[in-house]
Order: structure tokens, then C-alpha cells, then sequence
């Protein structure tokens, strides 16, 4: 598969065309990350310039969209790079190789999503880990990290699963175990019990904050809930020999 570059221009925010078969981030935008960019934007830094498909298809720069977006307005014009590329396999390799090398790191579980968006050009292991720059026994580990969530009547979609909930790897989730999926952390749920804990322990956690504490209402009620599938019973006391 060979690239060319055919130009380096400028082209409008509200030109592109956002294409999900070619984005390779699970989590879709990080609203943080863009006000950063925005930020850098505003104190006067040149950003590198997004990548574009000769047919309009942001390929890598969605980021870097929002932010301009975010200062300028849809009709923001953005430095590119447009290119012709083969085929949708070769603007998703681009995407993840340019991801690779700068900009927010891809996670895990983008990584994971990248391979789902490869799964139908028959991308073996292989190069999947050359694509990544992981190792192949690294890249096989991940490949077993996703889920199948529920469809309505059609086929259960595949989706990467977090490495919080790395052990639902494998099973089906319904839909409302895949909503709240989405929102989870990527840090281990044992490592953010420990900190709320220590926060409450140590006199971290606001008390005037209305909406906290309905939360942690609803916290207690659910911890309830899912620890009583551990209650033991209790030991029966053994008759003392006299």
C-alpha cells in the first residue's frame, strides 16, 4: 500500500468528514485534552497539522479539530496535510501509526478497537504488534480483551473491553453493563476504591457538596447490595467437653 502526499493546505473544520470505520479511539473525544490544545492554541503554538484523505476524510487530527473548533468556530480553517490513500485499511494503519508517534497516547483499549476496525482486512497478530510498536505477546494478550454486548435482535457487537473490567473478557454484556462500561475508569477498580476510602478516611471529601452526598447515599445502597453475596454464615459454637 503506497500514501502520497498530494498537498499542504488549509481546510475548514466544518469540510471534514468524520468517518467512525477509521477512527481508531474506543473513547471517542477527550474533552480535556481538547481544552488543552485550545489553550496552546490561544497562547500562540502551532499545532502540527491534521491529516486528511484526498476524498475529505480526517484520518488523524480530530482532537486538534475540536479544539480549533473550540477557539475559531466550525468554519475555523486548520493546517493539513491531504493525502491518497488505497483503501480504508491503509487510513486506519495511518491513523494508529500517527497516534502512536504523538498527540494522546492510544490506550489499551484503543489499541483493542484499532484491531476490531482491522478485523475485516484479515490483519494478522503479527502486524498488528509491528502497527502498535508492542510486542507480540503483548499484542496477543490484548487481542483476548474485548466483549460482546447485546443488539437488539441482531448479531452481538464486539467491543474492547477496559482493563478495569479486564474479566469481563470474553462474556456478553448487556446493554446497560455496556453504558457503564463506558464510563469507567482505566485505572483498576480496587486502586479507585483505595482512594475513596483513604479520601474519606483522611477528611478529603467535601461536605457541602449537595450532589456528592446523594451519590454517596446511592454508593452505600450499592455496596450493600453487592456485599451481601458475601455474607458467611456464622459459625456454629462447638460444645465444650467437660
Amino acid at each position: 500500500m503506497t500514501d502520497d502526499t498530494v498537498a499542504t493546505t488549509r481546510i475548514r473544520a466544518n469540510q471534514l468528514i468524520l468517518d467512525e470505520r477509521i477512527y481508531p479511539r474506543a473513547g471517542g473525544i477527550d474533552r480535556v485534552h481538547v481544552y488543552h490544545l485550545q489553550l496552546a492554541i490561544r497562547a500562540g503554538e502551532n499545532l502540527p497539522p491534521i491529516l486528511v484523505s484526498d476524498t475529505g476524510i480526517l484520518v488523524d487530527g480530530a482532537h486538534r479539530r475540536e479544539a480549533f473548533i473550540a477557539e475559531f468556530g466550525p468554519e475555523a480553517e486548520i493546517p493539513a496535510v491531504i493525502k491518497h490513500y488505497e483503501d480504508e485499511r491503509s487510513m486506519v494503519e495511518e491513523a494508529v501509526r500517527a497516534n502512536i508517534k504523538h498527540g494522546k497516547a492510544l490506550t489499551s483499549q484503543d489499541l483493542v478497537h484499532a484491531a476490531q476496525l482491522l478485523r475485516p482486512y484479515g490483519v494478522d497478530v503479527p502486524h498488528l504488534a509491528r502497527l502498535f510498536g508492542r510486542p507480540l505477546e503483548y499484542t496477543q494478550r490484548l487481542l483476548v480483551r474485548e466483549a460482546r454486548v447485546q443488539n437488539g435482535g441482531d448479531e452481538p457487537k464486539p467491543i474492547p473491553v477496559k482493563f478495569a473490567v479486564r474479566h469481563l473478557s470474553g462474556t456478553e454484556m448487556t446493554e446497560d453493563q455496556a453504558s457503564a462500561h463506558s464510563k469507567v475508569l482505566g485505572s483498576s477498580i480496587t486502586f479507585q476504591v483505595k482512594q475513596l476510602r483513604s479520601a474519606l478516611e483522611n477528611g478529603l471529601v467535601p461536605t457541602g457538596n449537595g450532589e456528592l452526598i446523594r451519590e454517596m447515599r446511592l454508593l452505600y445502597k450499592a455496596l450493600g447490595a453487592f456485599l451481601s453475596q458475601f455474607k458467611t454464615a456464622r459459625k456454629r459454637k462447638q460444645p465444650v467437653e467437660s
